[in-house]
């Protein structure tokens, strides 16, 4: 494997023509071992799948989602307040999932089966989504194997029983895409996974980092932003508004946080023999077969790209630093700005980015309007300080999990008084 982290390597990684660098025979065997997705119906299809997918979700159609998305929030909400002493990625998650399924799927979808055991095969698959996507045989990962069959099943039968909201984000691609009926339920595990993997942790990281005492000022300007969504005529269309806005100071919260806990690896493999030629460096020759990789985790860290505080938390600063200039508008798609290269770059760029983004505003926004007096538990360093955390008072990321946003290595536990939002 060969590791480009150079600034100056981004552009040829991401943007080379698929006949030198491609994405697609990189992830092939892992949509098969992984979402059991065979290479034939899969590559064929990728392009569509991003397309249908980005056509759904540009900044215009987001409050059209987003509403529906507030009010399954804000019911699950009332339903398990945030009170006394709570693990609060597990809170996180456990408000979120049937919201976001309710929301992409429909809520004919979730009335038809029982949404713990469902979110319980979600968690098994998710924590065994990596090995899976390993050399180790599959036959040796029977959990990950059994978690995957019910989630599968459980789409098939919805297929079956046609529960899937008409109109609905994932009906929709069903029905654009046209997989064959056996491969239609496994795209909607791997639009699942893709939904629902990183909106947990990014929420989690985002309150996380606002809690922190050294962060107060940034939590005053978010919470004052929230207290105006909350005294305007429509709260509710005014906090949808809040959470599509990219300039306020709740989405400069997140686009920092996103960027401090990245994923760890993105790939490509070299289609024909290469000769890769970098500004001021020698020539480097990629044999085809080659695996290519950048780290988004590593490269946040990287003073080159985003100054001397590249490892603390600053939500205003300006942005990814990309050969020398702010990459804001960068040629490439999908890179640039403070949340840099986490969302990939290039035609396979992350097709959700804008929804995800305003789904953990709005998940973050309605935690603090419901939650005025959430603090953590404790404020004794417990943890080697790090990247985004000097202190260590928040638990470390898991950096085992080499995929999406990193996880919390342990619980953090945080206490509330509940108020009615």
């Amino acid at each position: 494997m060969t590791w480009l982290l150079a600034p100056e390597a981004y552009a040829p990684f991401f943007t080379a023509p698929e006949e030198q660098i491609s994405f697609g025979p990189a992830v092939q065997q892992f949509t098969d071992r992984v979402f059991g997705l065979p290479p034939q119906h899969f590559v064929g299809k990728h392009g569509l799948m991003l397309r249908t997918l980005r056509w759904q979700l540009v900044p215009g159609t987001l409050p059209n989602i987003l509403h529906p998305l507030h009010s399954f929030l804000r019911r699950e909400l009332e339903v398990n307040p945030l009170r006394g002493r709570v693990d609060l990625c597990k809170y996180i998650q456990d408000i979120t999932f049937r919201s976001s399924v309710s929301t992409f799927f429909g809520s004919s979808f979730l009335e038809e089966v029982d949404v713990a055991s469902l979110l319980q095969s979600f968690q098994t698959f998710e924590s065994g989504f990596e090995m899976a996507a390993s050399p180790v045989p599959l036959c040796l990962q029977w959990p990950f194997l059994r978690a995957r069959s019910r989630l599968v099943e459980t789409f098939r039968q919805a297929l079956l029983r046609d529960s899937i909201g008409k109109g609905t984000v994932v009906k929709r691609l069903i029905d654009d895409v046209q997989l064959p009926d056996s491969c239609t339920p496994n795209m909607m595990l791997c639009f699942m996974w893709a939904s629902q993997a990183n909106a947990t942790p990014t929420a989690f990281w985002t309150l996380a980092f606002l809690l922190l005492p050294e962060n107060a000022a940034y939590r005053g300007r978010v919470e004052a932003e929230l207290q105006a969504t909350r005294s305007s005529t429509d709260p509710a269309a005014s906090l949808v508004d809040l959470a599509c806005s990219r300039s306020s100071a709740l989405n400069k919260c997140i686009a920092e946080t996103i960027r401090l806990r990245a994923p760890s690896i993105d790939v490509r493999i070299a289609a024909s023999d290469v000769m890769l030629r970098l500004p001021g460096r020698e020539g480097l020759l990629l044999e085809k077969g080659s695996v290519l990789a950048t780290s988004p985790f590593e490269s946040h860290s990287d003073e080159r790209l985003f100054g001397p505080d590249a490892r603390h938390y600053n939500p205003d600063r300006e942005g990814m630093l990309l050969c020398g200039k702010t990459a804001l508008h960068s040629s490439i798609l999908g890179v640039g700005g403070v949340a840099g290269l986490a969302f990939g770059g290039g035609k396979y760029r992350c097709p959700g980015r804008y929804f995800a983004e305003a789904e953990v505003a709005l998940v973050v926004g309605m935690i603090l309007l419901s939650c005025p007096t959430l603090a953590l538990d404790d404020l004794q360093q417990q943890w080697e300080g790090g990247v985004g955390d000097p202190h260590g008072c928040l638990p470390a990321p898991d950096f085992q999990k080499l995929l999406g946003i990193k996880v919390p290595v342990a619980p953090c536990w945080v206490s509330a008084k509940e108020k009615g939002c």
